[in-house]
């Protein structure tokens, strides 16, 4: 539109330019006519008009090449920017690209550590259950124990009781002026049954 708009002006410059010099060149022929013989006024005006039309074609073509001139460098601006643009883009696509690599190597890192942190918890957590069995099963052998000695405990109170009563019916069975040897035999048996009970007496209970 611009380019348009300059070449009718310049049209229009050229059209009054045109028209004033053929204004003078008529005045100036009428004088030559006046002053010179007519045959030399054809010749003049020819030569007149051959020199306005070229310069008139020389402005033309040297607006027209300036024009162009204008153009192409407004076309190298635009390239030049465009590549600008294009740079700087490729460059920060670059940039996040290369972030995003960094960013996934650390995410990388932190699911590789979290996966040995978890094989390492199941790995504790299978070691305290086979701990918590065994100390369950360990648990109940000692439970089976303590009630087997308890029985067995309650089987010698038995019998202790059992030899406290024949030991009770053995002295009642004395006679009054008993053998030594068998004196001394009697005493041995109720220190011995006195002592179990001593320690019978301080064994703690087991509920």
């Amino acid at each position: 539109m611009r380019r348009q708009n300059s070449k009718s002006e310049e049209d229009d410059d050229d059209d009054t330019l045109l028209d004033g010099r053929r204004s003078r060149q008529e005045t100036e022929e009428d004088d030559q006519d006046k002053c010179s013989p007519p045959s030399s006024s054809p010749l003049i005006l020819f030569r007149t008009r051959f020199s306005d039309l070229s310069a008139s074609l020389r402005r033309r073509t040297s607006c027209s090449d300036a024009e162009d001139e204008d153009d192409d460098d407004e076309d190298g601006n635009g390239l030049k920017k465009k590549e600008v643009t294009t740079a700087k883009q490729q460059r920060i696509n670059t940039k996040i690209i290369v972030e995003i690599a960094k960013l996934n190597n650390e995410l990388l890192a932190v699911v590789t550590n979290l996966r040995a942190r978890q094989e390492e918890s199941d790995h504790i957590h299978q070691l305290l259950i086979e701990r918590a069995e065994r100390a369950a099963q360990r648990i109940i052998f000692l439970q089976s124990r303590i009630a087997s000695l308890e029985q067995e405990l309650r089987e010698n109170d038995d019998e202790l009781q059992h030899l406290r009563i024949c030991l009770k019916a053995i002295e009642i069975q004395l006679p009054p002026h008993p053998d030594k040897e068998l004196q001394r035999c009697v005493a041995a048996v109720k220190h011995d049954y006195q002592t179990l009970r001593r320690k019978r007496a301080s064994r703690p209970v087991v509920d």
